[in-house]
């Protein structure tokens, strides 16, 4: 459970977690209390992928947030602590003059297609879900139907945060 500050400027949004005060640009002050659980990741491929096989689970390896602990960096799975909706956000480049055809899956179900790649270029996918998901589904992103040769790191991420609980 967090309370959240949430302060408004005429030219931006920002988010400062744990106070229960909101200041609008006016100057004015009102009270924002949020009491829902948190969960939330965002993680990405820390160096380049090479000679991925169908079906195999794609690693984001460096994590960048992992509120509630719900993603494993080790195995690159996203086990659902809590039945709610969710957003979720993959986003795959592929290497130098490579196509990379990927998947977010939900329990071995494939949810959403990407397809990263270019000729002479990298190309760049980004698939974005919300998803009614049960505590105990496991969501990850796997290489779909043949091998591949690169996936690009740094900049292929896989995100996923808590809209709503049930």
């Amino acid at each position: 459970m967090c309370i959240h500050r949430k302060s408004y400027r005429e030219d931006s949004i920002s988010v400062q977690a744990r106070l229960p005060i909101a200041r609008l640009s006016s100057g004015k002050e009102i009270e924002t209390m949020t009491t829902s659980p948190e969960v939330a990741f965002s993680a990405r491929v820390s160096k380049h992928l090479t000679d991925l096989q169908p079906q195999q689970i794609i690693i984001f390896d460096q994590l960048i947030t992992n509120v509630g602990s719900a993603y494993d960096p080790s195995s690159g799975v996203f086990t659902c602590p809590l039945s709610g909706t969710y957003q979720l956000f993959a986003t795959i480049l592929s290497g130098f003059n490579n196509k990379v055809e990927s998947g977010i899956v939900v329990n071995d179900i494939e949810v959403a297609r990407l397809y990263s790649g270019a000729q002479h270029a990298h190309g760049s996918s980004t698939a974005v879900m919300i998803l009614l998901l049960e505590k105990g589904d496991l969501v990850s992103v796997r290489v779909l139907y043949q091998p591949t040769s690169h996936v690009h790191g740094v900049y292929s991420t896989f995100s996923a945060y808590l809209l709503k609980p049930l």
